[in-house]
């Protein structure tokens, strides 16, 4: 047994797919940065995983949304086994600029979890990953998925990646200016 102590990283302020605390470590050697694109299919929501290794109060939470814009989304927070934690529910998108979404403040203990986004038509923009080519990387890296969930139900039956498309959704510890 080693005699060094185990070190815990602090939890970031800001979760986000390309946080450490999600696939962000993973994403870094494939994509480009972010680029704005269109939902990828009515309805479809997208989830992303992450975990805490400290309690953690998350606060609001936030998309960037890209000049293409239309319909309603809502974002949310669901545990390892797809139970809705806290969402949005549903909000008209805003365009070309960071949305907050104000969230009944939730704390979160050591564990898996899930960034969820939904969009109600497939016409919305959003900043996503860029470059994460093939969704059998998406697969790879944990992202799940769930058709016809809008608004993001209380249960979800997550099913593989069909998409090759990460949404930038995050979740804060602190309000968004």
């Amino acid at each position: 047994m080693s005699d060094w102590p185990r070190t815990v990283q602090p939890n970031s302020v800001v979760i986000s797919p390309l946080s450490l605390q999600s696939i962000g470590l993973e994403l870094a050697a494939l994509v480009s940065g972010t680029a704005a694109s269109t939902w990828p299919s009515a309805c479809l929501a997208i989830f992303i995983p992450f975990s805490v290794e400290r309690p953690t109060t998350i606060t609001q939470m936030f998309t960037d949304n890209s000049a293409s814009f239309s319909g309603n989304i809502d974002v949310g927070i669901y545990d390892a086994g797809g139970s809705l934690l806290v969402s949005s529910g549903s909000v008209s998108q805003s365009a070309s600029a960071i949305q907050t979404f104000n969230i009944t403040d939730t704390t979160l203990n050591p564990g898996l979890y899930y960034l969820a986004a939904v969009q109600d038509v497939a016409c919305g923009g959003m900043s996503r990953a860029a470059g994460a080519t093939a969704s059998g990387v998406i697969r790879a890296l944990g992202v799940v998925q769930m058709a016809s969930a809008y608004p993001l139900p209380a249960t979800a039956t997550f099913a593989s990646a069909g998409v090759a498309y990460i949404p930038i959704v995050c979740a804060t510890q602190r309000s968004v200016i």
